[in-house]
């Protein structure tokens, strides 16, 4: 589908519009967590109402054999690592005018939102050109073309033991986020949220091309003939790298890579007949004709058992593997009414 409302008009001035704002957001409520002592005392009370012995709680003094007391033991924030307040921004500056004869709108943008869970971003640059020209009184042509380039870096949630927010909402509060040597303290099934956050290498980079051309002729007061060639051209590619210091990257770092690209040519011809007779009665009648190809493709690799977490192209991998795709469909279709 091809937006083509943005378009300049006959006989005005060129006209400069430019666009801003900013925007801030949050997740309006989030997950009560018991705090370290009160997971403790919680400890406690689960040991004696199954039977255990008073003397042998869990959480008593370090003196005793215990953990600590339940008032020594400490809380471990680990949902304010991840939600934060989350900024977007957006500029649009664009052109628009014309003459007689030629009218025309141009405009670029560029968009960033940031997640309210770190550390996901998305970025897209955009560009807009509509032109119309009036060739004679009865041929016109036109096109209209956009152009997107977008990026993001994805972080794994949803259901997921090793998401972002999993990891930080599952392990109890009262688990130290690092080991007494500094490095990032896993329980369970569940990674380290601030590993997954600072170690993030999950890029998303896609190109698409929307593009329409148009010619029509009028051949009098109530026949015209249209025609228009499109092409709807999609890019995308994911490179995807897990070091070490995270579970998905063990024992020696994982990757994935894919390539996609999605192509669909449009041609459309119409012949359109309307006549009015007086003031509330009207004929029109409508015949034309749509062919649709549709090329797909893509690519996809994966390697493991990387030499370091410095070297993260899959050429690098000991061990890589790879498959491909590719599929092509038509459609040739006829209508009127």
């Amino acid at each position: 589908v091809l937006i083509t409302t943005k378009r300049g008009k006959a006989g005005d001035r060129t006209r400069l519009t430019f666009n801003a704002y900013q925007a801030w957001s949050k997740a309006p409520k989030q997950f009560e967590l018991v705090t370290g002592p009160e997971l403790a005392q919680l400890e406690n009370e689960r040991f004696l109402n199954d039977g255990g012995n008073p003397a042998l709680v869990p959480f008593r003094s370090a003196a005793s054999g215990g953990r600590g007391l339940p008032e020594e033991q400490q809380t471990y924030d680990r949902l304010s690592d991840v939600f934060r307040t989350a900024q977007t921004q957006s500029y649009e500056l664009s052109a628009a005018g014309g003459s007689a004869k030629t009218q025309f709108y141009i405009g670029a943008g560029y968009f960033r939102q940031e997640s309210i869970a770190r550390p996901t971003n998305f970025d897209r640059f955009s560009l807009r050109v509509n032109l119309d020209n009036a060739v004679t009184d009865h041929l016109r042509i036109g096109t209209s073309t956009a152009l997107t380039r977008t990026h993001r870096n994805v972080s794994s949630n949803d259901n997921n033991p090793v998401g972002v927010i999993n990891s930080a909402l599952f392990p109890r509060t009262n688990l130290p986020v690092f080991n007494p040597d500094g490095s990032y303290a896993k329980y369970g099934s569940f990674d380290n949220h601030l590993a997954l956050i600072n170690n993030l290498d999950n890029d998303a980079v896609g190109s698409r091309v929307i593009s329409n051309v148009y010619g029509q002729y009028q051949f009098g007061p109530h026949l015209t003939l249209r025609s228009s060639w499109s092409i709807d051209f999609n890019d995308m590619y994911e490179n995807n790298f897990n070091n070490t210091l995270i579970l998905a990257g063990q024992p020696r770092g994982t990757a994935t890579s894919f390539v996609s690209r999605d192509i669909t040519l449009l041609n459309e011809q119409t012949l359109n007949y309307t006549v009015d007779f007086g003031e509330n009665h009207s004929v029109q009648a409508l015949v034309g004709n749509t062919l649709q190809r549709n090329t797909f493709q893509r690519t996809s690799l994966a390697g493991q058992q990387f030499p370091s977490n410095d070297l993260t192209t899959i050429a690098s991998a000991a061990t890589q593997t790879g498959s491909s795709a590719r599929s092509q469909a038509g459609l040739v279709s006829f209508f009127g009414k």
